[in-house]
């Protein structure tokens, strides 16, 4: 190998090899940086979207998330009373009525189930009628506690399953907002392991190149 370079010196050849080959593989070098270049610009691209679709679901999400919670804040009071199933005597407390079996709508009960079942009804309300004349109570005060109890058990079964099937449905709203996010995430996964493969495939050319430039001129040494 040295004695073929002094001749390609005695003939003036090597310098004008040499500078062929710098030029050849100057200009590789330029047209290779030139494509990586384009790739780049379109990686840059493709790292934009993501991101910028990444950001709009977040920032609407957070939005959505706050609004809900300023919802949830007016509606509080409302909702302290639907955490949980409560006891009669709590929901009767929750509309001022009184919970007790004196003079009330159940005290009646109590004088119907203390009577004997076999008597017929006309009798049977003939002797509820005596008994309640004489322990001096209204009866008009006692029936409209009853409809004052039904009224207010009504409206509360109203409330309670209106806020219910309300936290129900925000629920179901938070849930398929959840499941966009987690497929917007999952389609920029694809989209960044994309983008992995192609600038390893890249950076290996580029060594596998250099490697083989560098090869060629150690094979004769």
């Amino acid at each position: 190998m040295s004695k073929l370079m002094d001749v390609f010196e005695k003939l003036n050849l090597v310098e004008k090899v040499n500078d062929e080959a710098n030029n050849e593989v100057n200009d590789e070098v330029n047209d290779e940086a030139n494509d990586n270049s384009k790739i780049d610009d379109e990686i840059i691209e493709k790292k934009v979207e993501p991101k910028d679709i990444e950001i709009d679901v977040e920032e609407s999400y957070t939005e959505s998330f706050q609004s809900n919670t300023e919802k949830k804040q007016k509606n509080s009071k409302l909702d302290s009373n639907h955490e949980r199933n409560m006891h009669i005597h709590e929901i009767y407390d929750l509309y001022g009525i009184e919970n007790s079996n004196v003079n009330t709508v159940f005290m009646l009960g109590n004088f119907i189930n203390a009577l004997p079942e076999s008597l017929p009804y006309e009798v049977k309300k003939q002797s509820l009628m005596g008994i309640i004349a004489a322990s001096n109570t209204n009866l008009r005060n006692l029936l409209s506690d009853g409809e004052k109890r039904l009224n207010a058990l009504s409206k509360y079964t109203k409330e309670y399953n209106t806020s219910i099937n309300n936290i129900i449905k925000e629920y179901n709203e938070e849930i398929t907002k959840l499941n966009n996010l987690i497929n917007t995430y999952n389609e920029e996964i694809h989209v960044k392991e994309a983008m992995l493969q192609e600038q390893s495939n890249t950076v290996q050319y580029e060594i596998e190149k250099i490697n083989s430039i560098i090869n060629f001129f150690k094979k004769g040494d």
